[in-house]
């Protein structure tokens, strides 16, 4: 009979601690449940706050886009070129010095491109943007080229057959101005 109740008591205790086990399990589960349940709340969110963003970056996009001033048909076309160093602090570039070109201004309605000619052999392409200031041009050597160059352009004197404005040429730290004056071929 003592075999018995130890067996009986030993029944039990085996039965609460399994129980307790069971509700210790239950409980972690249920945790780890809400704190899926919060993630995936708080990635509902994000991706909302992404949605929106999008939406309203494609919307300022779709603005800026539509804002952009065309340039005028008097600008596109075939110009011939002069430039004057106007000031200069590089060993390649002497105040004074002149170079003679052909440009050829071009549009796809958003961009504006100027391809540069040196006896009808293409040596640069500047693209850039028409605007209130004028016709901003931008080149910018890629990153295989010996030496690291940019140069800027502002066309914002416009005459009947005539554009003038400058360039700045930055390249291994110094820096040459020219002053650009287009004249219709």
């Amino acid at each position: 009979m003592k075999f018995l109740y130890i067996g009986i008591a030993s029944l039990l205790i085996a039965g609460l601690l399994y129980s307790c086990q069971d509700k210790e399990r239950d409980l972690r589960l249920q945790q780890k449940e809400q704190e899926l349940l919060a993630k995936e709340k708080e990635l509902k969110a994000l991706e909302a706050d992404y949605k929106r963003l999008l939406r309203l970056s494609d919307s300022l996009y779709a603005q800026r886009v539509d804002t952009i001033p065309a340039i005028p048909e008097e600008y596109l076309g075939r110009w011939n070129g002069k430039m004057v160093c106007t000031e200069s602090d590089c060993p390649d570039h002497a105040v004074g010095d002149q170079r003679s070109d052909v440009w050829e201004i071009t549009t796809d309605g958003k961009r504006v491109q100027s391809r540069v000619y040196d006896k009808e052999k293409l040596i640069r392409v500047y693209n850039g943007t028409y605007g209130d200031e004028g016709l901003k041009l931008k080149y910018v050597s890629d990153s295989t080229a010996k030496r690291q160059t940019e140069m800027t352009i502002l066309l914002n004197e416009f005459k009947e057959g005539r554009i003038r404005g400058t360039r700045k040429i930055s390249t291994d730290g110094c820096k040459a101005v020219y002053s650009v004056d287009l004249n219709r071929s």
